[in-house]
């Protein structure tokens, strides 16, 4: 479990909250996806309370930026690259070993419409990292299905209610330069992107169906599966 924080504590008395009303044994592990380290150990508790059996892993850790891309800094482009990107890569580095050896998983990667055509404005940063996170994970599928790993890389649409995505965006770290467009010719894309982007989510577009999805998915037969707006596409493994 990760946020951009560090704070997890609203979601593990959330969690605590659900197995309560629900009858549930769900156990959060909370990690650092941008610390190696943190990676190794939460894998490693994992695996010890499990006897050493790990099926699923989901990589849905991201962050978004909002403003123009003029107006971020490099550290920041770094910034949301390794979240979104590398950070996967390292949880993969943790726990593939363990699915080679037993000769069977699941990578379940969150991608985004971006990377199959819903370009907009305001949001390029975090779009180029989707992109390079589709793309890893699409060599990653290849590498691994002859390991019986099998992959899904899941593009569920706009959720802009349910989850922290949006109010949680990445701010420019050269404001007057994103001062510039407001007031330039680009004047108003930023509100209009937003306006369109909350106007294509439908009224009863809930994350729990993105959720329902996956749990089914994990149970279909070997193969890469690309999953948009809830529709399958299906690849040769």
């Amino acid at each position: 479990m990760y946020t951009h924080n560090g704070d997890t504590r609203q979601h593990e008395d959330d969690i605590a909250a659900f197995n309560k009303q629900n009858d549930a044994d769900i156990r959060p592990v909370s990690l650092d996806l941008l610390h190696e380290e943190s990676s190794n150990s939460a894998v490693k508790h994992v695996l010890e309370s499990t006897s050493g059996k790990l099926d699923v892993v989901i990589h849905n850790a991201g962050h978004m930026n909002y403003g123009p891309a003029e107006s971020f800094t490099a550290e920041q482009y770094m910034r949301l690259y390794d979240v979104n990107v590398v950070g996967a890569h390292r949880l993969n580095q943790a726990v593939l070993p363990h699915m080679r050896k037993q000769r069977s998983g699941h990578l379940i990667w969150i991608s985004s419409s971006s990377v199959y055509g819903g370009k907009s404005p305001i949001l390029g940063a975090y779009f180029a990292a989707k992109a390079a996170m589709d793309s890893l994970a699409q060599t990653y599928a290849r590498e691994l299905n002859p390991w019986g790993i099998e992959t899904k890389i899941v593009v569920p649409g706009v959720f802009t209610k349910g989850t922290n995505h949006f109010e949680d965006t990445m701010q420019p770290g050269l404001p007057d330069v994103a001062k510039e467009y407001e007031q330039g010719p680009t004047k108003g894309v930023g509100e209009q992107t937003m306006a369109g982007t909350a106007g294509v989510v439908p009224e009863d577009a809930e994350r729990s169906l993105v959720a329902d999805v996956l749990v089914a998915r994990t149970e279909v037969e070997k193969e890469v599966q690309l999953l948009i707006g809830l529709e399958q596409i299906s690849t040769e493994g």
